[in-house]
């Protein structure tokens, strides 16, 4: 299972990153549970802010983001600071 050998970098009651070094060829993944966003439209605007964060700091392959209910309820400015906040220390250095 992926949570098994991923590491957890980021819990909040809205949103959960993990980072598994071993799948840094795969693309970002992110798992959005049908019950907790029931339209398709929220689903697809969670998982756009996401993948806009990712973009911004130049990450994605190795990623899994878990996303809960009350995440589009913080507004994108507050998920795109605390998201981005964590992910400074995972910018390639190697190129």
């Amino acid at each position: 299972m992926v949570l098994n050998t991923s590491k957890k970098i980021f819990q909040s009651k809205e949103v959960s990153i993990f980072f598994d070094k071993e799948s840094l060829s795969k693309t970002l993944k992110i798992i959005i549970k049908k019950n907790q966003f029931p339209l398709a439209t929220k689903r697809n605007k969670a998982k756009r802010w996401v993948k806009e964060v990712f973009k911004k700091n130049k990450l994605g392959p190795g990623f899994l983001v878990v996303l809960r209910s009350g995440f589009l309820e913080k507004g994108f400015s507050y998920i795109d600071e605390n998201m981005s906040s964590v992910l400074q220390g995972f910018k390639k250095t190697d190129h």
